[in-house]
């Protein structure tokens, strides 16, 4: 996949730190983000190839003074753009998957990655798209595409919106099919981008339930019993 140059300058730094995310994910990411540019900060306060936040800042441990200063690739400025990025991803990685556990959905790789830039861009919207799904359709293996179709659906349903509306003031904007296009629009980038490189095959996702844990805390309190009982049992028998 071609990407500007401005962009392109970053693919060896990429290479060097891509870890577990394809490089053209990472640079699809920095086109969308900051252009290539590092020192690129918004009105919010995002700053860097990435564009971290200050919230995201202070829970990873980034120095967003660092992200500001302008930098290169091959210095060690440029470097810590992406060492701040990866660590960026990976948070919001977990997010997303914590997000499709606890609505009891699964997706396959690939589509995992697209999920992790829709919870940066905007980690409510992302949190609610795996309930939505799991409430109307059922909880399982699906596809990016048929949750995404189904977001659709609710934000053609007017009183729908009104429900997000009450509960959701900062994803207000999205509720619309617009706001949310443009937002699934820069996701299915970042997944095209990444291409062939991901597999296929879908993950399956355990959820861990109060219950689930309940009984396994109830049957190893058992066995314990039994042990105890037997020792006890054991040493009268020899007593």
């Amino acid at each position: 996949m071609g990407f500007p140059a401005q962009v392109e300058r970053w693919r060896p730094t990429a290479i060097q730190f891509a870890a577990e995310f394809p490089v053209d994910y990472l640079l699809a990411w920095i086109q969308i983000e900051s252009g290539g540019r590092p020192s690129e900060v918004m009105s919010t306060g995002e700053s860097g190839l990435f564009q971290v936040h200050p919230d995201e800042a202070s829970t990873l441990g980034i120095d967003l003074a660092r992200l500001r200063q302008d930098a290169a690739p091959g210095s060690a400025s440029g470097d810590y753009q992406f060492i701040a990025g990866l660590k960026l991803l990976r948070h919001r990685k977990e997010g997303a998957l914590r997000h499709l556990v606890n609505a009891g959905v699964s997706l396959d790789a690939l589509s995992l990655l697209k999920m992790t830039k829709l919870t940066h861009a905007l980690p409510k919207l992302a949190k609610e798209l795996p309930l939505w799904y799991a409430r109307d359709v059922g909880r399982g293996p699906t596809t990016w595409d048929r949750m995404t179709d189904h977001a659709r659906g609710l934000a053609r349903d007017a009183d729908a919106r009104v429900t997000w509306l009450s509960q959701y003031d900062k994803i207000a904007p999205y509720t619309a099919l617009g706001g949310l296009e443009r937002l699934l629009k820069n996701a299915n980038k970042v997944g095209a981008a990444a291409g062939t490189s991901v597999p296929a095959s879908a993950p399956q996702y355990t959820r861990v339930t109060p219950f689930s844990v309940a009984h396994g805390a109830f049957l190893a309190l058992g066995l314990a019993l039994v042990g105890v009982a037997w020792y006890f049992w054991g040493a009268r028998r020899h007593g």
